[in-house]
């Protein structure tokens, strides 16, 4: 009677102790992150909103709510996508990373629109302008990054 050999069944991982990312390298992954998010949410997710708009047949002038639906859901993509990146590499600083990308994307939103006064007087509806889109995003890449270290 031939018996395969089965080997002791130990848990294969890295055992050295990985140490907190440096505040440099984090400062780093945040610039680069959040450049690329607001190249995306600025750039990338109106073109795409607009082309997503007009497939459905709506209007593209003046935006319309589908269209703003569409920038606002693909601008959150961006950024929970970029947080999420920046938290991965910055290992043990995954919160000040994930916070730091999304306040750095929403203090550019908010000089770009002139402040609470811009707001208030833009073109676009109040939904739109208040939306608290970055900190959702914030709160996503939070717990995408938590459900994948349980």
């Amino acid at each position: 009677m031939t018996q395969r050999f089965t080997p002791p069944g130990t848990e294969v991982r890295d055992v050295a102790p990985r140490t907190q990312t440096s505040f440099a390298k984090v400062f780093a992954t945040v610039l680069v992150a959040s450049a690329v998010a607001l190249l995306l949410s600025w750039v990338v997710a109106p073109l795409l909103a607009e082309a997503l708009t007009v497939s459905l047949g709506h209007e593209v002038e003046p935006p319309g709510a589908t269209m703003l639906a569409f920038d606002v859901l693909l601008s959150v993509a961006a950024f929970v996508a970029c947080a999420y990146a920046a938290a991965r590499i910055c290992y043990g600083r995954e919160l000040l990373a994930i916070i730091a990308v999304c306040l750095v994307g929403w203090a550019v939103f908010f000089y770009e629109v002139g402040g609470f006064a811009g707001m208030l007087a833009a073109e676009f509806p109040l939904w739109y302008e208040f939306l608290p889109s970055h900190v959702i995003a914030a709160l996503i890449a939070f717990w995408l990054v938590r459900r994948r270290e349980s």
